[in-house]
């Protein structure tokens, strides 16, 4: 993935996600381990409350990060019997939205930037080069999809610029998101949860 994104490494590197030599805010990564023990005691609390279906709703994608929680969705419907949901996927309605617009989402890039945009009022993009300054993953810890596949420009500039971010886009992918969702945990309920639940 760093030679992918054109970040200056060599084999004995140790770089955490994002936390490229010349990126200047470091992420806050929480090892593995302690995310899977906070993620599992509220899955433990919510089945030992007597709920019959959990979905664990999750606003990243990093690869470690979805195996831990598919595990734990796995270890909870063993150990309590209840139904747990990790729907990993990208709904029609959103992938419209982003086909739409052109996008290949990646990480702290237009489609990420979007969201944060409709969620919070903390996104300053003013805090970015000018607009006709290329970005680099290697310099911003900024990434479109293709570049995690070597399927983009082979000097890491960033192809989903955050600058083209705005908030209108990202409600809209909130919007289409949470319909997706809705749509397949109600599917879902009627089909295994429902008729079991009532007896």
């Amino acid at each position: 993935m760093l030679q992918n994104l054109n970040v200056l490494h060599d084999e004995n590197s140790y770089i955490v996600g994002m936390d490229f030599p010349a990126n200047s805010l470091p992420s806050l990564y929480a090892h593995e381990e302690v995310f899977a023990v906070v993620v599992r005691e509220q899955l433990r609390l919510l089945a030992q409350m007597g709920f019959a279906l959990i979905v664990i709703v999750n606003g990243h994608g990093a690869q470690g990060q979805v195996n831990t929680l598919r595990r734990l969705c796995e270890d909870i419907r063993h150990d309590y019997g209840v139904h747990c949901l990790y729907p990993a996927f990208a709904g029609k309605r959103a992938e419209a939205v982003v086909l739409g617009a052109g996008l290949h989402p990646g990480h702290a890039d237009t489609t990420e930037t979007a969201l944060m945009m409709a969620l919070t009022d903390s996104v300053e993009l003013s805090e970015l080069p000018a607009r006709d300054v290329p970005l680099h993953s290697a310099d911003f810890g900024i990434a479109s999809g293709p570049q995690y596949m070597g399927e983009a420009p082979q000097d890491g500039r960033v192809i989903d610029d955050p600058r083209d971010a705005t908030a209108a886009l990202g409600e809209a992918l909130l919007a289409a998101d949470v319909e997706d969702m809705a749509e397949y945990v109600l599917a879902y309920y009627h089909r295994e949860v429902e008729n079991n639940f009532a007896q």
